[in-house]
């Protein structure tokens, strides 16, 4: 079922633990996530999975179970756990554009700082799990679009170390702004918390809500239970695989933000540029411009899906001296695309392939792994790329749909 979009009905909400079962559910190999999560740099957890039935609907449930406590882990602590792991770079990339959601969120709600964020050592550890593990499932069976439908955020109380509040949380309400949400299910009160903090910071970190013209062919169905074995209703979060069909180009919506500078050091942009990827942007870019009363300055133009805008809107502010962002809404046409892994004499490298219907009109290798090459070998990198592309194999069938790297 790789390189595929991924749909999810929340109808009984959505946990970090129930997406990890759906995600077994439909194909993941447990013991391969198992042993990927083993590998953190962190203890004190155990992973178990087993086949279960919620309401009559066979389900996989997998739970996380955490050794007691009694220390507090920030932000910056579980970035370093992803940041240190053997994972692959975009499993990292998307596992810390999470937790920055989760901390911001958090953040937010109680007027802090997000360096002064405090993870619980249960909660915190059970996030890392859970986020990691969704992250390196979603790159495994090669997730390159993800969509939700309402998010069913439960009703009554729940008890937090604040006491009693009203579901949803505080978090969960703010994480999911703009996105649609439902509160309860007909003829059964109280159900209590059906949407977590944790889950919803991976619907705001990885996926988009679907509109109606996400229509797409199920390639495959998976369940996760919840750890709640609730009467009435199947306490479970239901996914599916999606095959989107065959054409020469695709054409989406994209969201371009752009601000000009002339009062910054510039050696401050390109981390700035760095956290606006993070915050969801497929592309920042600078170009040299003229600003008022003749000053030179730079113009910052981040490239970014719909959803993503107000993140990285937000991350423009917070890492540029800008007072203002501008904003549009673009239509773009892109070719369809194809990763292939070629062997060097230097080691594996990752090309991107452009097609254009049975055409192959584009191929670039992969900057990150040319560099990695060019530094394990003391060899200039335009030798590692010069020996990928010559070994790069035939153009073979064109691609159904975009690959995911």
């Amino acid at each position: 079922m790789a390189d595929a979009d991924l749909y999810l009905d929340c109808f009984a909400g959505i946990c970090g633990n129930m997406l990890l079962g759906a995600l077994v559910d439909v194909g993941v190999d447990f013991h391969e996530l198992h042993d990927t999560l083993a590998a953190l740099p962190v203890t004190g957890f155990d992973l178990t999975c087993e086949r279960t039935q919620r309401a009559g609907i066979a389900a996989t449930h997998v739970q996380v179970r955490c050794a007691e406590s009694h220390h507090h882990r920030r932000l910056n602590d579980c970035c370093e756990i992803i940041d240190r792991s053997a994972l692959p770079a975009r499993v990292k990339e998307d596992a810390t554009r999470t937790f920055r959601c989760l901390a911001e969120a958090e953040a937010a709600v109680h007027g802090i700082t997000v360096d002064e964020v405090q993870f619980h050592e249960v909660g915190a550890v059970d996030a890392i799990v859970d986020i990691v593990g969704t992250c390196w499932a979603f790159n495994r069976l090669g997730i390159r679009h993800a969509y939700h439908g309402p998010v069913n955020l439960g009703d009554g109380l729940v008890t937090c170390s604040h006491g009693n509040y009203p579901v949803p949380v505080p978090a969960v309400q703010r994480l999911l702004v703009d996105r649609p949400t439902l509160h309860g299910l007909a003829a059964i009160s109280g159900v209590g918390e059906l949407t977590t903090p944790t889950g919803a910071a991976l619907l705001a970190a990885l996926t988009r809500p679907a509109t109606a013209t996400t229509v797409q062919t199920v390639l495959g169905t998976g369940y996760g239970a919840g750890d709640r074995d609730s009467a009435g209703f199947p306490n479970c979060l239901r996914l599916n695989i999606l095959a989107m069909a065959a054409g020469a180009t695709r054409r989406e919506t994209i969201v371009e933000l752009v601000c000009d500078i002339d009062d910054s050091n510039p050696e401050w942009l390109p981390a700035a540029a760095d956290d606006a990827r993070m915050a969801g942007a497929v592309d920042v870019t600078f170009a040299p411009i003229t600003g008022k009363e003749g000053r030179p300055a730079t113009r910052v133009t981040a490239l970014c899906p719909p959803d993503a805008a107000p993140t990285v809107e937000i991350s423009l502010f917070r890492h540029t001296t800008t007072f203002g962002v501008r904003r549009r809404e673009l239509s773009r046409v892109c070719l369809v695309r194809r990763w292939t892994t070629v062997e060097t004499p230097f080691g594996p490298v990752r090309v991107k392939e452009g097609w254009l219907g049975d055409e192959r009109l584009q191929v670039s290798p992969e900057y990150r792994d040319c560099l990695a090459c060019s530094r394990n070998h003391g060899v200039p990198v335009r030798e590692v790329y010069r020996a990928a592309l010559a070994s790069l194999p035939a153009a073979g069938e064109q691609p159904a749909r975009d690959e995911a790297p």
